[in-house]
C-alpha cells in the first residue's frame, strides 16, 4: 500500500472557479479604482495644458473650478488604493505619484514635496523617483525656496542626466537666476542652452524668453535681434504671436510708433492669429493712444467692445476709453460711461474698483463744479475758493489730472485767502513731482518763503527739497509746549502740574494737533491717574464736543464718560447729595512705563492716546454752515485705490514735529500723505 505523503496534492476542480473569479474581480476593483484616478488627472492635466499654451505662468495662477475638481477626484480615488489594498504593491507607487503630481499641478507644493519624499522613501526602486526630484525641485522654485531648488537641480543634474537630455532640468536653473534677479546671468545661460537644443520648437521658446529677459534689461535692440531669429513654425500660431507681439512691444518701447503699427497691421491681416484679434486691436489702439490720434484709437476700441462684448478684451477697452474721454477730451459725461461698463465686466479686482472710484469722482466733480457756481463771489469768496481747492485735490489724487490741479491750486494762489500758503505749496509740488517743471516749482517757492516765512508749508516744502531746515512754525511751537507737559508728567512725576501744562497746551494752540493731544492727555491723567472724575469729565465733554462724531470721542472717550458720569452720581449719592467735587486729592507720582488706573473706575478705562488718535478725531471735525459740505456719498474720502492712470506721487501734508509723546504714543509718522483740505480751527 502506497504511502498518503507521496501523492502529489490535486487543488479540488470545484474549488477553482470561485477563486479564479474572486481572484479576477479584485484586481479588476483595483485596476478600476487606479484607471479613474488616471483618467480624472488626464482629464484636469488636458485643461491644463491648454492654459499652459496661452499662459506659460498658468502654473502659479488660480485654476478654474472644473480642473481642480478633476485633481480632486484623482486624489481621492488614488488615495483609497492604498488604504483598501494595502497587500496589493504593484500600483501604489504609480499612486503616490499621481497624488503627487495633482498637488503639483493645484500649486499646494509643501503636499506635493511630503508626498513625493514618501515615494523616494516607501519606494526607492520605482521608476517614478528620478522623475519625482523634477517636481520637489519645481515645488522649491514655485514656493520662493531658491537655494532649496537649486541645490535639487543639481543633484538631479548629477545623479539623473538622462532627464536633462533636452536642457529641462538646466531651464529650471535659469529660472532661478530670474528669481533671484540675475537677469544677465539668465540670458548668458539661456543662450547657452539654446545652442545645444535641436528642437525648433524648444530653441524659439528659449529665445522668445532670452528675448523678454533683454527687454526687462532695457536692451531693445538685442531683444529684436533675438526675435528676428527665432525659428517660425506655422503649426504653433500661439508662439509666432508672442514672437510678433514682442518685436512691437521692442519697437513701441524705442518710440519706433509707426514700425510697430505696422507690424500691428501685418498680424491683423494674418489669419494664423485669428484667435488673438481683439488683442491685437488692443495693441493697435494704445499705439494710435500714444501717437496723438485719440480719435482713431476710439475706433480701435469700438471695434473690440462690438466683436468681444461680454469678454476681457472689451472690459480693457471700455476703461482705456474711460481714460481717454476724461484726461483728454475732458468729457466727463462719456467717460463715466464707459468706466461705468468697465466696473460691471473687469475681472481684475484693482482694475474694477478703480473704474468704479473713476465714476464716483465724476459724480464728486459734477457736485463740486455745480455748487461753486452757485456760490455768490462777491458774499462768499472765501466759500468758493474752498470749493474750488476741493476740486484741485479731485483732479491730482483721484482723477490724476496734475495739469487740471496745477491750474486750480496756481489760481487760488493769486488770491488773498487762509488758503494761499497750502495753494503755493501744491502748485509747486506738482509742478516738481508730476509736471518736472523746476522753473515754476522754484518760483512757487520763492513766492511762499518770502509771503509766509513761518508757514508749516513753507517748512514742508524745505524738507520736500532737501533743505536745511530753517522755518520755525506755530505748529513747532506747540510741539515743544506738549513736550515740556510730558516732562513735567514723566520725568518729575508731578500729575498735577502735568495736567495744566497739558490743557495749557490746548488753550494756546487749539488749531494745532499738540494742543488736541495735549486736551486728551490732560484727560486721560485726571482720570487714570489722579482720579480727579469732574476734572476728567469737563474735560472729556470739551473734546467731545469739539469732534462729537471722531472714533476717539464715539469709542473711546464717550464710554469713559458714562462710567465717569456714573462714579460722580454715585458719589453724590452716598454723600446725600452734598455737592458734586471730588475728596482732596494728592499728587500721585507716574511710573515711568505706565500711569496707574484707577480701581475704582476699571470698568471701562479709557485707553492711552495712539498715534492714530488726531487723524481719527481730524476726519470728523465738525462742518459749520459756511465751509464745503461733503456729498452724502463722500466719494472725495480717498479709498486707497489709485485713480484711472496711478499718480506716481502725492503731495504730502504738513504735519507738526513730534516730541517724546509719552502720553501721545510714537512719533509721528513722517510718510507722505494726501493733502487735507479741512481748514477748519477746533472749538473751545
Amino acid at each position: 500500500m502506497k504511502s498518503m505523503t507521496n501523492r502529489p496534492f490535486r487543488f479540488p476542480a470545484a474549488l477553482l472557479p470561485p477563486l479564479l473569479a474572486a481572484i479576477l474581480t479584485c484586481q479588476c476593483v483595483y485596476f478600476n479604482l487606479f484607471y479613474n484616478a488616471q483618467l480624472a488627472f488626464d482629464t484636469a492635466y488636458a485643461a491644463h495644458a491648454k492654459l499652459l499654451e496661452k499662459y506659460p505662468d498658468s502654473l502659479t495662477v488660480t485654476l478654474p473650478p472644473d480642473i481642480q475638481a478633476n485633481y480632486d477626484r484623482a486624489i481621492e480615488k488614488a488615495s483609497r488604493i492604498a488604504e483598501e489594498y494595502p497587500k496589493q504593491k504593484k500600483w501604489h507607487d504609480r499612486a503616490v505619484f499621481l497624488i503627487g503630481r495633482c498637488y503639483f499641478y493645484k500649486a499646494d507644493y509643501d503636499k506635493a514635496i511630503r508626498t513625493f519624499k514618501q515615494l523616494q522613501q516607501e519606494f526607492p526602486a520605482s521608476k517614478f523617483v528620478p522623475e519625482s526630484y523634477v517636481y520637489i525641485g519645481k515645488s522649491y522654485l514655485f514656493e520662493g525656496n531658491l537655494d532649496k531648488a537649486e541645490e535639487t537641480f543639481a543633484f538631479i543634474i548629477d545623479k539623473f542626466p538622462e532627464l536633462n537630455k533636452n536642457q529641462e532640468v538646466a531651464l529650471l536653473t535659469v529660472d532661478v537666476s530670474i528669481r533671484r534677479g540675475s537677469r544677465a546671468m539668465a540670458i548668458e545661460l539661456l543662450e547657452k542652452t539654446a545652442a545645444g537644443v535641436k528642437s525648433k520648437i524648444l530653441k524659439a521658446d528659449l529665445m522668445i524668453k532670452t528675448a523678454h529677459l533683454a527687454m526687462d534689461l532695457q536692451q531693445f535692440d538685442k531683444a529684436i535681434r533675438i526675435f528676428t531669429e527665432c525659428p517660425r513654425n506655422i503649426k504653433r500660431p500661439d508662439q509666432l504671436y508672442r514672437i510678433d507681439v514682442g518685436l512691437a512691444s521692442c519697437h513701441e518701447a524705442k518710440g519706433a510708433f509707426p514700425r510697430a503699427l505696422e507690424m500691428v497691421g501685418f498680424m491683423l491681416d494674418n489669419k494664423i492669429y485669428s484667435s488673438h484679434l481683439s488683442d491685437i486691436y488692443l495693441i493697435k489702439a494704445s499705439l494710435l493712444r500714444k501717437t496723438g490720434k485719440t480719435d482713431d484709437a476710439i475706433a480701435v476700441y469700438r471695434i473690440v467692445t462690438a466683436r468681444d462684448s461680454t469678454g476681457d478684451a472689451a472690459a480693457l477697452a471700455w476703461y482705456a476709453m474711460g481714460t481717454i474721454y476724461q484726461t483728454q477730451k475732458v468729457d466727463y459725461v462719456k467717460a463715466k460711461e464707459c468706466f461705468a461698463k468697465a466696473s460691471s465686466m473687469l475681472k481684475d479686482t484693482l482694475m474694477r474698483a478703480a473704474a468704479a472710484q473713476s465714476v464716483k469722482s465724476i459724480d464728486t466733480l459734477t457736485f463740486y463744479r455745480a455748487m461753486k457756481d452757485t456760490i455768490d463771489t462777491l458774499k462768499n469768496s472765501a466759500r468758493r475758493n474752498r470749493v474750488d481747492f476741493k476740486i484741485g485735490e479731485l483732479f491730482w489724487l483721484e482723477l490724476n489730472q496734475p495739469d487740471s490741479a496745477f491750474s486750480h491750486f496756481k489760481g487760488l494762489s493769486s488770491k488773498n485767502d487762509s488758503l494761499k500758503p497750502k495753494a503755493l505749496y501744491c502748485a509747486a509740488y506738482i509742478a516738481r513731482h508730476a509736471l518736472r517743471d523746476t522753473a515754476s516749482a522754484d518760483s512757487l517757492y520763492k513766492v511762499l518763503l518770502n509771503t509766509y516765512p513761518a508757514n508749516e508749508f513753507t517748512k514742508k516744502t524745505q524738507e520736500d527739497r532737501g533743505e536745511k531746515l530753517t522755518i520755525f512754525t506755530r505748529a513747532d511751537s506747540a510741539q515743544q509746549a506738549f513736550a515740556a507737559a510730558e516732562t513735567l508728567f514723566y520725568d518729575r512725576n508731578d500729575s498735577l502740574a502735568a495736567v495744566e501744562a497739558y490743557k495749557g497746551v490746548y488753550e494756546k494752540f487749539p488749531d494745532c494737533e499738540a494742543g488736541i493731544k495735549g486736551l486728551y492727555a490732560a484727560a486721560w491723567v485726571s482720570d487714570n491717574v489722579l482720579s480727579n472724575h469732574k476734572t476728567a469729565f469737563r474735560l472729556y465733554r470739551m473734546l467731545c464736543d469739539s469732534f462729537p462724531k471722531s472714533d476717539i470721542c464715539l469709542n473711546d472717550v464717550q464710554p469713559r464718560l458714562k462710567v465717569v458720569s456714573d462714579t460722580l452720581a454715585a458719589r453724590k449719592a452716598k454723600r446725600g447729595g452734598q455737592g458734586m467735587s471730588d475728596a482732596p486729592l494728592k499728587p500721585t507720582p507716574a511710573p515711568s512705563a505706565q500711569p496707574r488706573v484707577s480701581k475704582t473706575d476699571s470698568t471701562h478705562t479709557a485707553p492711552r492716546p495712539g498715534p492714530d488718535m488726531y487723524s481719527r478725531m481730524r476726519m470728523a471735525r465738525p462742518v459749520d454752515s459756511t465751509k464745503v459740505q461733503q456729498p452724502k456719498s463722500d466719494s472725495t474720502k480717498l479709498s486707497g485705490l489709485a485713480p484711472a492712470v496711478p499718480a506716481t506721487v502725492q503731495p504730502p501734508a504738513a504735519s507738526p514735529g513730534s516730541g517724546r509723546q509719552v502720553i501721545a504714543a510714537a512719533k509721528d509718522s513722517t510718510a507722505p500723505r494726501p493733502m487735507s483740505t479741512d481748514t477748519n480751527t477746533v472749538k473751545k
